[in-house]
């Protein structure tokens, strides 16, 4: 699961919280400035590239993003908004996610996964958020695991120096669009992006507001075709959030119908449905029908 939620953190955006400036000075290692996103994976230096990293402080959430100028990616989504510790494992809402984007297998590592502290774990610890500024800052280290390989991932040494946060999300362009029924009720989001990220292109359409969101999967390749909507593939897949801590994903009957995605003028358009079902497991579905876009990226 952590694949898809890793992809779409920093689109799916949440609700607007009241902001506060919080500091703990001093925090971060003597040499850090401003803008360094960087760690160790592995004992192998990383650092965020400078118009592939970004963050998020809203509603109760917070996600710091970065991908690196050769594509590997380590994401945090941390259940807060103010300073402190917080703790990644198995049971924690929290999480941290690594994908390395030029692999055979782009599913991500994650926190979450494994079933100990000696596979997967650690924490992050933000030491400012800055509300008039718009910037956060911390450190981080942990490990992550992927269940499917039993393959895991050592990060350390990770630093955020002032990197900038967004609020509240975009409006739509006025020239794109975005409609879907949901349990047969028609929603047009406010909000819609497209992006490429790790290898792929994400639609993504939420509430302006970040309450609900669609997020739509698929390799920054993908041509005219009719394809399956289908988690488990990890290629093509949707996401549906009825609520900001919500993830309902695509199950095996999902349909995608590209019409055009020209990469020229960067615009691609479609067709979808799919059924999501709770990751959680607790049985919480919606049927998502007539669902349509055209967004440029």
């Amino acid at each position: 699961m952590a694949h898809i939620i890793t992809g779409l953190a920093l689109l799916f955006l949440f609700a607007c919280s009241k902001e506060k400036s919080f500091e703990k000075p001093g925090s971060l290692p003597a040499g850090s400035t401003a803008g360094d996103f960087t760690a160790k994976v592995n004992n192998v230096a990383w650092s965020a590239a400078d118009n592939q990293k970004g963050a998020s402080v809203i509603s109760g959430i917070i996600n710091i993003t970065g991908v690196s100028s050769d594509n590997k990616q380590i994401s945090m989504t941390l259940n807060g908004s103010a300073i402190g510790t917080y703790l990644l494992n198995q049971t924690t809402l929290s999480a941290g996610t690594y994908i390395d984007g030029n692999a055979s297998n782009t599913f991500a590592y994650a926190t979450n996964q494994g079933v100990d502290t000696t596979q997967a774990g650690g924490k992050v610890i933000v030491t400012e958020i800055d509300a008039t500024n718009k910037t956060i800052s911390g450190t981080f280290q942990f490990k992550v695991f992927r269940d499917m390989d039993s393959q895991q991932q050592v990060i350390n040494e990770g630093i955020f120096n002032k990197i900038p946060y967004v609020s509240s999300l975009p409006p739509a362009a006025n020239s794109d669009t975005f409609f879907v029924k949901v349990d047969g009720v028609g929603w047009k989001p406010p909000s819609i992006t497209a992006t490429i990220s790790s290898g792929s292109l994400i639609v993504a359409a939420s509430e302006q507001n970040g309450t609900r969101s669609i997020g739509l999967v698929m390799p920054a390749t993908v041509s005219a075709g009719n394809y399956k909507l289908d988690f488990t593939t990890g290629t093509f897949f949707g996401e549906y959030n009825p609520t900001s801590t919500t993830f309902l994903i695509s199950d095996n009957t999902g349909k995608l119908q590209i019409i055009e995605n020209n990469t020229t003028t960067r615009r691609i358009r479609g067709t979808f449905q799919f059924t999501a079902t709770d990751v959680s497991g607790i049985g919480q579905t919606a049927v998502l029908t007539e669902g349509s876009f055209s967004v440029g990226y």
